[in-house]
C-alpha cells in the first residue's frame, strides 16, 4: 500500500440496487505521482 497525500476519492453512479437507493457503483481515485495527476475508476458492483 502507498500513501498519496492529497488524493481525491469520489463515489459515482448511484443507483437503486436491490431496493436500496443511493448504492454507489463506481469509483474514482485521483492522485499526484512525480508531478503527474492521475486517475483511476473501478465499478464497485458486480
Amino acid at each position: 500500500m502507498d500513501f498519496y497525500p492529497h488524493a481525491r476519492v469520489t463515489f459515482l453512479d448511484p443507483r437503486v440496487v436491490d431496493g436500496r437507493p443511493g448504492i454507489f457503483t463506481r469509483v474514482l481515485v485521483t492522485y499526484t505521482f512525480e508531478g503527474k495527476r492521475y486517475s483511476v475508476a473501478q465499478p464497485l458492483l458486480p
